[in-house]
């Protein structure tokens, strides 16, 4: 036989040899796993749980909180999750910075908790709180049901998903309508990492990566015993399994109040503050719009671009005929930065903290395929003005002064506004002003003692009015001071607080 031919042969054998293994590495894992037999499951582990989008800086990590008994309870074939946890207190002995921004959130998400998917309905139940829709999660939900290891093999091999060998094992990528999925096997044919895309308004295709290790045997079921879930390069979950079982029941029903749930329609309501001021409330966030002799500011953009949308329409409404040239963003949160985007849309400059701009620039610059927004239509580049200590904005009869705030818990990059004609402030998330008919507070809050001190600090003291933008109202300067422990209440405060003991 000549030479070439045999040659080719070989090659060819070696070839499809070749395919043969990288073809079996995800039956393999599907052995291994019992996946065909597995239809449910549930996994138990202790460990640190990350709020995603809520960082002290742009630096740092997502809120770090302790948990134990973390429990996931996944049954595959009705698309349905169950996540059962506690919570611990953080504390300066995990040796974790911004102990006080962590304590912050294990506050305000309590000691326990349990998040719930079934098909295209989340909700989350807490003590005080049961059967709270969470359908902005339904995506991430789901992901996390499809990263696990028998959720992704199932996935691969319905999808028919190729495999590439690679040095270390194999991989493989499939597509399962926009999202796109990729796992990676190591020699033993263990899946070590999952990668996932889903939306988010201000990471735009977000990256969520699960690292699997140290395989071991549960009673029977090939688990991993270490599960670290990165989101945006932030760890959002970090577990030690302590325990698993293959196929057990999962009851799950939802409730009629969830079964039913339609999102609200998005309201803008204004309330006049000062001329050309307005407080536009609606929701759980708001905004401040002001009037300037050529254009608007709106101060805050928060949650998504459905509802930037909609307060850009209530200010076109309100002011017809002025561009909105400068946007004010207080802080990265994510549901205070997320609906950002549509007001560069608009050709607006994003006025933010000077330690955000290179923050917001690299995230926008990831791409926005799965749900593209309007910035993304347009393909509209953003401008900044970044705001170091001090900086104003004025048209030459009204001045607005935007100052960074300083020594708070809740993040490193915080900006407040202050209009001192009209004697308006604004702040996000440090201070609340209460209901009207609330009892003041035992002891000061220490937000309130910490947006007077920033006040203070700068000059801002001749204000009448505080424009929280969370909240049912603003609040008047009596109840911030009162709130901050400087001023004691009088008339239906004093009787509200004297009741209230």
């Amino acid at each position: 036989m000549n030479k070439v031919v045999i040659r080719g042969v070989m090659i060819a054998a070696a070839l499809a040899l070749s395919s043969c293994e990288e073809e079996s590495a995800i039956d393999v894992a599907a052995k291994n796993l019992n996946v065909a037999t597995t239809n449910s499951i549930l996994f138990t582990g202790n460990g640190m749980y990350g709020r995603i989008g809520q960082q002290f800086s742009n630096a740092s990590s997502w809120a770090q909180i302790p948990v134990s008994n973390y429990t996931m309870t996944i049954d595959y074939a009705n698309n349905v999750s169950h996540v059962q946890m506690t919570r611990t207190e953080p504390s300066d002995a995990d040796k974790l910075p911004n102990t006080a921004f962590r304590k912050e959130y294990f506050n305000m998400l309590g000691a326990t908790g349990e998040e719930f998917l079934a098909g295209d309905k989340a909700w989350n139940v807490t003590p005080t709180n049961p059967a709270q829709p969470a359908m902005a999660d339904v995506e991430s939900r789901q992901a996390a049901i499809t990263a696990t290891p028998v959720g992704f093999v199932k996935f691969a091999q319905q999808n028919k998903a190729p495999v590439r060998k690679t040095r270390r094992g194999a991989d493989t990528t499939f597509t399962v309508g926009k999202h796109k999925y990729y796992g990676r096997f190591n020699a033993a044919n263990d899946l070590e990492l999952v990668q996932e895309w889903v939306d988010n308004p201000v990471l735009g295709d977000m990256l969520i990566q699960t690292q699997y290790s140290d395989y071991k045997n549960y009673g029977g079921v090939h688990f991993p015993s270490k599960i670290t879930r990165i989101v945006g390069e932030h760890p959002a979950l970090r577990l030690t399994i302590t325990g698993v079982k293959a196929n057990p029941s999962v009851a799950v029903v939802v409730p009629d109040e969830i079964k039913n749930y339609q999102e609200p329609p998005i309201v803008v309501t204004e309330e006049l503050l000062a001329p050309g001021v307005w407080h536009l409330r609606g929701g759980s966030h708001h905004s401040l719009l002001i009037d300037q002799a050529d254009h608007l500011i709106v101060v805050e953009a928060p949650q998504n671009e459905a509802r930037s949308m909609a307060v850009i329409a209530k200010a076109k409404e309100l002011v017809p005929g002025k561009p909105i040239k400068y946007v004010v963003n207080t802080h990265t949160h994510f549901d205070h930065s997320g609906g950002l985007r549509a007001y560069v849309a608009e050709g607006a400059t994003v006025v933010t903290h000077a330690v955000n701009e290179e923050f917001y620039k690299k995230a926008w610059a990831n791409p926005h395929t799965i749900n593209p927004d309007a910035m993304t239509q347009k393909k509209s580049v953003p401008t900044f003005q970044a705001v170091a200590d001090k900086y104003t904005l004025s048209d030459g009869k009204r001045s607005v002064d935007i100052y960074a705030m300083k020594g708070l818990n809740h993040t490193d990059a915080m900006l407040m506004v202050y209009l001192p004609t009209e004697k308006v402030i604004t702040v996000a998330d440090v201070y609340t002003p209460a209901p009207a008919d609330a009892a003041p507070p035992e002891a000061p809050i220490p937000g309130a003692v910490a947006l007077i001190e920033n006040m203070e600090r700068v000059g801002a003291t001749e204000v009448t009015k505080v424009a929280g933008l969370h909240g049912s109202r603003v609040g008047s300067v009596e109840d911030l001071l009162i709130d901050a422990g400087r001023m004691q209440p009088k008339g239906a405060k004093a009787k509200a607080k004297a009741k209230g003991k």
